[in-house]
């Protein structure tokens, strides 16, 4: 076969062929050879001409050469032909291709051809990857596209108590609380569905019965045609999260020994009755308490009695006035009572706060029983109205 009849053979296959002479220089490309990897014969100057030029890499050339003299090696021991090589092969644009070299001695000629498996072994790279993270510490299920559970991972077991057999078939309703309703869940499903992707706090029941908050998100998976196949749900526990911003804003705005509002909830507070006021025409008041000889108390029985007393007189106040009023402790044994909402007449705003004043008085006046010790107290205070 001469070199004329060797590119017609090679023009008539139906995959990806090369001629390289003895030395490795390049003789004749194939239109399928240049339909992959974009090379003509053109395309390669003649002091490159060579079939490592196809390499990424001097190393890798370098390994590449070595393992084919090996097989060479082999193949002229055995007689056996010499087996396909899965190698990284660099196309003209500089996109990496993994391809199957298949080598033939066809008569005189040595012919190279090529199998793509770009794509079969991103895939499989990619099925690799998903693996280790869907067994990863991330919990994690996956539901098809009518949001029934096809799989769990270990971390989603050992999160939420159940078993892949408890679970596969359910829907994500089996592990909703009492906390969000109906509603709720129409929702998530509707932006699911409109966006392809939801995330948010949701209020999770154990196995055991136990309440929790995750940070849900879940994500569609849709194929080549846009139709969704999956959705992929990945969570954490977040509750300890949620407990630590509830404890700040506790220690933020909430007096420590009497937990009433501090001095600076009471500045928001009165903040917003302030535009209420404006908006409703109703007055209200502010009265401003504070208790007889409380540093006496201190000084004679000790801090810890001391605070018995605030503690007490704190729920005597709470008592004392409606749902929506406020009393906050500004430190010391000085309160202050926020009274809202009384009446649009002035004189008869005034005259309610004074008969609440009189109650909070006459309840403070009564007896206090601290470590059996009774200790009377004569509080009072200073009205402001709003």
């Amino acid at each position: 076969m001469n070199i004329t009849e060797a590119e017609n053979f090679l023009s008539q296959l139906p995959l990806p062929a090369a001629h390289f002479n003895p030395s490795g220089e390049v003789v004749f490309l194939n239109r399928e050879f240049t339909k992959l990897l974009g090379y003509t014969k053109e395309d390669i100057p003649t002091t490159q001409a060579h079939w490592s030029l196809f390499f990424p890499d001097d190393a890798y050339r370098e390994k590449v050469q070595k393992d084919w003299s090996t097989m060479l090696e082999k193949s002229a021991k055995s007689g056996a032909p010499i087996q396909p090589m899965l190698l990284d092969i660099v196309a003209k644009n500089g996109e990496v291709k993994k391809l199957e070299v298949h080598s033939l001695q066809v008569g005189a000629l040595a012919v190279t051809m090529l199998v793509d498996f770009t794509a079969k072994v991103k895939a499989e790279e990619a099925l690799r990857i998903a693996a280790v993270a869907f067994d990863s510490e991330a919990v994690m299920f996956i539901t098809d596209s009518d949001g029934v559970i096809v799989r769990v991972n270990k971390a989603f077991t050992r999160l939420t108590g159940y078993s892949s057999e408890d679970v596969l078939g359910q829907t994500l309703a089996m592990l909703k609380s009492e906390r969000q309703g109906k509603e709720f869940y129409q929702r998530l499903w509707s932006v699911l569905q409109e966006k392809g992707s939801w995330q948010g706090e949701v209020w999770t029941k154990h196995k055991n019965g136990s309440i929790y908050v995750e940070l849900l998100t879940l994500t569609a998976v849709v194929s080549p045609d846009r139709i969704v196949r999956n959705y992929v749900a990945t969570f954490s526990d977040i509750t300890r999260s949620k407990e630590t911003q509830a404890e700040i804003h506790r220690l933020a705005y909430y007096d420590a020994l009497t937990q009433l509002p501090n001095r600076c909830l009471l500045q928001e507070r009165l903040g917003q009755v302030l535009t209420s006021t404006k908006r409703s025409k109703l007055y209200g008041a502010l009265l401003f308490i504070d208790l007889d000889k409380f540093k006496m108390l201190n000084d004679t029985r000790g801090h810890d009695v001391g605070d018995m007393l605030l503690q007490q007189v704190a729920k005597r106040l709470i008592s004392c006035l409606r749902e929506g009023d406020t009393v906050a402790r500004l430190g010391g044994d000085e309160f202050v009572v926020m009274l809202q909402g009384l009446n649009a007449n002035q004189i008869e705003a005034v005259a309610q706060a004074e008969v609440t004043g009189e109650k909070i008085l006459a309840t403070l006046n009564q007896p206090y029983l601290l470590a059996g010790y009774e200790h009377h107290s004569t509080p009072q205070y200073w009205r402001y109205h709003v």
